[in-house]
């Protein structure tokens, strides 16, 4: 829980001192920063835990507090001017760092306000923090547990409390031509046989003694709501990210459920390609990383993304650059793969933005005049359901289609 805020503050504020002159024009930052860090240096805590508990309110905690505050809304307005890729990323390291200690010096103990201030930090900051806020946000958490802050919003009527029923099945005619199934191949198996020459595959019986899988755990609103109902969490907002009607929203989980998920609305909202696993830690225990992510090439942990949403919710046909193993946790998908030398069918866009991705939003609904040469691409379908894990080979595009309400894993590798 050790929080060593005034030796990597000093670090930090060392490293940014030179990018903020030179390069931004920081002048005042640096001056409030240099200020910030005098005021944290009289602190004799270092704990989250012991900060949060302690109501302090001696003149350093109150002067901390108000120059954090002031270069939070100074970093804010600097992460919403232009375009979000131009932004500096020192900014985003000042932003993570002094909603931290704006957090830690707030003597008023909002826990709400404080998880979501975190939450923002973990969003728009960068990694330099992330630890640290993190640590924040789960002693955050065993507090609001301790105190029930949850309360109503963990109460789900008994009816709505599973995502999908045991009985939801997929439809049975929608696949013609099916991808390879194998059961639990082993390591040798998998690498010779389909990571070495890129081959996608349906794996199954792995997943399936995940705890989210086999203990239907994630099947489950009342335990998204107890775990992360409070979380700030960005939405998708419309039928797919190229859609004339997409937008994003930052909305807390256990709102998202409620308007989304179990309500039926016109829009749709999706949780999509989000790292809540590295927001919200706890959730880990509920998986196993697959043993086939260690056969990298460089030795690193897979990135791990989570896509939570109503039926009907769709990616657009699209690539990516890595090796991906997509794990079905709740309901069905219906996922359509063509390999890479089919590319010229399958219209790439011509833009930088979505270059990997078809100019075809909706591959069941094709304007054939427009796309000619797509119905002669050749390609593999599958449906997965709870416990199918299915390997995506590099630059194999692919297409997916959730048959019911839906969740799944992404775990990207190289």
């Amino acid at each position: 829980m050790d929080l060593a805020i005034d030796r990597l503050a000093h670090e930090e504020i060392s490293r940014w001192q030179t990018i903020l002159v030179k390069e931004y024009d920081g002048q005042a930052a640096l001056f409030l920063l240099k200020k910030l860090l005098q005021e944290l240096r009289s602190l004799q805590r270092i704990t989250f835990a012991e900060l949060w508990s302690d109501q302090e309110d001696s003149c350093c905690f109150i002067n901390a507090h108000r120059l954090a505050k002031s270069l939070l809304t100074k970093s804010w307005e600097e992460l919403h001017i232009g375009v979000w890729s131009d932004v500096p990323q020192v900014w985003r390291e000042i932003y993570a760092f002094v909603s931290l200690v704006f957090v830690c010096t707030d003597v008023s103990r909002d826990i709400e306000e404080a998880s979501r201030l975190l939450d923002l930090a973990v969003l728009l900051g960068t990694g330099s923090w992330k630890e640290d806020i993190l640590i924040c946000l789960e002693y955050l958490d065993s507090v609001r547990t301790g105190c029930e802050f949850l309360g109503s919003e963990a109460k789900v009527q008994p009816q709505l409390s599973r995502l999908v029923t045991d009985d939801c099945a997929p439809p049975s005619d929608l696949v013609t031509y099916p991808l390879p199934k194998r059961h639990r191949p082993s390591l040798e198996t998998f690498f010779n046989q389909y990571l070495s020459p890129q081959i996608p595959v349906v794996i199954k019986g792995v997943a399936t003694e995940w705890s989210c899988v086999k203990d239907k755990r994630w099947n489950d609103i009342v335990y998204w709501k107890q775990v992360a109902g409070n979380r700030l969490v960005p939405i998708e907002v419309g039928s797919s990210y190229m859609s004339e009607d997409w937008s994003q929203q930052l909305t807390k989980l256990g709102e998202f459920i409620d308007q989304y998920i179990i309500q039926t609305t016109s829009r749709i909202g999706y949780l999509a390609q989000h790292p809540l696993l590295e927001q919200v830690p706890s959730l880990m225990k509920d998986i196993q990383i697959p043993e086939y992510c260690y056969l990298s090439e460089t030795n690193s942990l897979p990135r791990i993304h989570i896509w939570f949403g109503p039926k009907n919710t769709r990616t657009p046909l699209h690539y990516d650059a890595q090796h991906n193993l997509f794990v079905q946790v709740v309901g069905w998908k219906y996922i359509r793969l063509y390999a890479p030398r089919e590319s010229s069918k399958l219209y790439p866009s011509e833009g930088t933005l979505h270059k990997n991705t078809s100019l075809i939003d909706d591959i069941e609904q094709v304007d054939t005049e427009k796309y000619p040469n797509f119905m002669d691409a050749v390609y593999q379908e599958c449906v997965v359901g709870s416990g199918d894990m299915l390997y995506i080979p590099p630059g194999y595009w692919h297409y997916v289609k959730a048959l019911d309400k839906s969740i799944s894993l992404s775990f990207w590798w190289t």
